[in-house]
């Protein structure tokens, strides 16, 4: 078997796949988390930021995907979902941060295949896809926020101004577009 593919399996008695992703796995360190890592639910799956970790070592990530709904199943556990890192970028970050801080709860999945936010300044408030609550997550909950200042040196948003920085390009371009054109 070919440990630097993919590996999917289904879940028995449902249509949810779980997805292993171990590039660096070899036979003998292949080791997903037990169901004694897994966190119970009533009607919701947990998502995950981060790496999944075996004793301190970094190992499998588990990803998921608003289309399909990949959950780790077992006869026996309930189902969580993991976000695994895809960029370099994400990768060199997750490596930099201790690994016992490396996966950290973002949200939840509920049973209408909405996904929540579990912060509790957020109750109640959903997105329709993945993208949507991660991006939200990075944007309003996430220690180092990107800042994108406004290039305009009179513009109450920039750096010379001591305005607040835009945290999402996209708004950036927005700003830029709507009030210097």
């Amino acid at each position: 078997m070919d440990l630097n593919q993919p590996l999917l399996y289904t879940a028995p008695g449902t249509s949810s796949l779980v997805e292993m992703s171990c590039p660096a796995a070899t036979a003998s360190s292949f080791d997903p988390p037990s169901s004694s890592n897994l966190i119970p639910h009533s009607i919701q799956h947990t998502i995950w930021t981060g790496a999944v970790t075996n004793n301190g070592e970094p190992s499998c990530n588990f990803e998921t995907h608003a289309s399909d709904f990949r959950s780790l199943q077992d006869p026996s556990a309930d189902d969580v979902i993991y976000l695994g890192q895809r960029s370099r970028k994400r990768r060199a970050v997750a490596e930099a941060i201790d690994t016992d801080d490396a996966a950290m709860r973002i949200g939840s999945v509920l049973s209408n295949r909405k996904f929540a936010c579990d912060d509790e300044d957020c109750a109640g408030q959903t997105f329709a896809r993945l993208a949507e609550l991660r991006r939200h997550h990075f944007t309003h909950h996430a220690v180092d926020k990107p800042n994108f200042w406004c290039h305009v040196p009179t513009c109450p948003r920039s750096v010379s101004r001591g305005g607040e920085a835009f945290h999402r390009r996209d708004k950036l371009v927005a700003h830029v577009k709507s009030m210097h054109s």
